[in-house]
């Protein structure tokens, strides 16, 4: 008699979570946890932190996981401008068009949308300053004035500027 091999695809990993969670989403979670790895050690080293180890495993899970709320914050007055439309009779028709085009497409090509990319990241640095001084390194032995130094290092550092990345060559 012979057996046969059944094979059973996607049952441990179904299909659909690769639309949930693209295959890019591992990267950039490893890339983001080293940037502010090295954003958190190095601040501290230049500051003399003492115990510059057991502060940084009391905050880093924190400061990646408000890192990535933050860019989603700030993405979201990008994501929002989708969903906005004006009717083609309207004289601000033509110029909101090309607007969104370089929201999504080359934020290099319009000022308008240069600038509101530069809000949204702002926005996003704001979120990612407040975060970490008042909810992650609240747990360190940090001083106030070295909350505030590590802060504002990871809200520039770690800034969203990738948001500014055109996007237009994956169209054409």
């Amino acid at each position: 008699m012979k057996k046969k091999n059944i094979v059973l695809y996607n049952v441990i990993f179904p299909i659909w979570l690769m639309v949930l969670f693209p295959p890019i989403l591992i990267p950039v979670l490893i890339g983001n946890f080293i940037v502010d790895s090295l954003v958190v050690l190095i601040t501290m080293k230049i500051l003399k932190v003492e115990n510059i180890f057991k502060n940084y495993r009391s905050s880093i899970l924190g400061v990646w996981g408000y890192g990535f709320l933050s860019d989603i914050i700030g993405g979201l007055g990008l994501f929002a401008t989708m969903f906005i439309s004006l009717p083609k009779e309207s004289k601000f028709s033509k110029f909101f068009d090309n607007f969104q085009l370089g929201i999504y497409g080359s934020p290099f090509s319009n000022i308008f949308s240069f600038i509101y990319i530069v809000i949204c990241m702002i926005i996003a640095s704001t979120f990612i300053y407040i975060f970490n001084k008042k909810i992650t390194l609240r747990k360190t032995t940090l001083n106030e004035r070295e909350k505030k130094i590590v802060a504002i290092a990871l809200a520039i550092i770690t800034s969203p500027y990738l948001f500014l990345l055109p996007m237009d060559f994956f169209y054409n």
